[in-house]
């Protein structure tokens, strides 16, 4: 398999149900076969798209829901599946990620859990630091979608820096 967006091994299906037949290039709306073009076409996009959320938050109150708005504006422009939740099971190396069938739940419950700690308000600085690698980490174990690079996690991480990306009340 050739490296890039190919990084995950599809292990519940024969091969991607979101590549193209053969190759692990991602179908996207441009119809772009060649690896390299989209992967830049997705920096580039997606980074307009980020620091567009620093000054127009997506409203909500960082739910499943509004996780995926976050994922479907950051990238919804390349890929016909943004802003919903994989649909297969993945792993990289030897590394599994939660089932597509535990994705909701998983993450309703982590950002149950996010809410509790106000958002990770007030914090001093090491325990900012400690709280936000725990959900990063949490976030990444649950990978709910099938591509972004961490997109939403960063494009939502306003918890974390403490800007408005999100425009929620942990803003």
């Amino acid at each position: 398999m050739d490296k890039g967006f190919g990084k995950y091994d599809v292990y519940a299906v024969a091969g991607s149900m979101y590549c193209y037949r053969g190759t692990s290039v991602l179908k996207n709306r441009f119809g772009l076969r060649d690896m390299e073009t989209l992967k830049k076409l997705e920096a580039d996009i997606s980074a307009v798209r980020q620091s567009d959320l620093l000054t127009h938050p997506i409203q909500g109150r960082f739910s499943p829901n509004h996780l995926c708005r976050i994922h479907r504006y950051l990238l919804g422009d390349v890929y016909p599946f943004a802003g919903h939740f994989r649909r297969e099971d993945i792993m990289k190396g030897n590394t599994r990620f939660s089932t597509h069938g535990e994705i909701k739940e998983k993450l309703s419950k982590l950002l149950e859990e996010l809410a509790e700690e106000d958002y990770l308000q007030n914090l001093s600085f090491e325990a900012l630091v400690d709280r936000s690698a725990y959900y990063f980490a949490e976030l990444n174990y649950i990978h709910p979608f099938r591509e972004g690079k961490g997109c939403p996690a960063g494009g939502a991480a306003g918890w974390t820096v403490r800007t408005p990306v999100c425009g929620s009340q942990m803003a």
